[in-house]
């Protein structure tokens, strides 16, 4: 019997990696080490022996009777599964990268695309908000005056107590539009809201007068 287990080598050594020297200091086996050991160790023996081991014990394995209509373990399947995604996958081939890359792109290009839709239509959004402000504050401006006038310009809305507009709309610019403004005699007046950029920071021109209506792009423009 001691014969017989001096013959026959500790379970744990087959599961470990061998230890090693470097520098003089003595380094065991990290886990990685000893997973991929086992796993290389799993994969050079025969099915049937796999089979057979995954039933293992420290006194012993199955007979092969027992083993024959028994299921693997959860570690002989977690061992294959690693074993065929650390040793089976050789990498990504050219095509591949290229789809991704190209499906990348595509999605790249719809995302900005619709960035720069959104934002044009909330410039626009803002710009007819802001011209019906001015054509308000024009207005009221007016009637306070003796005798009734209209501004000269736009800076004479918010010079005052309290202002008519803010300052912001008063300087002629605001989130991508500028503002023209043009009064005749005091009588009259025309105020034309036009992009910074057409096409990126708006698309349509804006047009009122003292008749009070929205038009798109100048007095003969159709109301908004």
């Amino acid at each position: 019997m001691k014969a017989s287990k001096s013959n026959r080598a500790p379970i744990a050594q087959l599961d470990r990696a061998p230890a090693y020297e470097a520098g003089g200091r003595r380094f065991e086996p990290s886990w990685a080490q000893l997973f991929f050991t086992r796993t290389l160790r799993a994969r050079r023996e025969p099915r049937r022996m796999r089979r057979i081991g995954a039933f293992g014990s420290r006194g012993g394995g199955p007979t092969r009777s027992e083993a024959e209509g028994a299921e693997p373990s959860w570690a002989h399947q977690f061992s294959h599964r690693a074993q065929n995604f650390f040793m089976g996958r050789r990498g990504f081939t050219l095509v591949e990268i290229m789809i991704v890359v190209g499906i990348l792109a595509l999605l790249a290009t719809m995302a900005i695309s619709s960035f720069l839709r959104s934002r044009l239509t909330t410039n626009e959004t803002v710009a007819i908000r802001s011209v019906r402000t001015l054509s308000t504050a024009i207005e009221n401006y007016r009637a306070d005056q003796t005798p009734i006038t209209y501004p000269s310009v736009l800076t004479d809305l918010s010079d005052v107590t309290p202002p008519y507009i803010d300052s912001v709309l008063a300087s002629g610019t605001k989130q991508g539009y500028t503002y023209s403004y043009e009064s005749t005699a005091g009588n009259s007046y025309s105020l034309t809201a036009s992009p910074e950029e057409s096409g990126i920071t708006g698309s349509r021109i804006f047009f009122v007068d003292e008749t009070g209506v929205i038009r798109l792009q100048d007095i003969s423009g159709t109301p908004l």
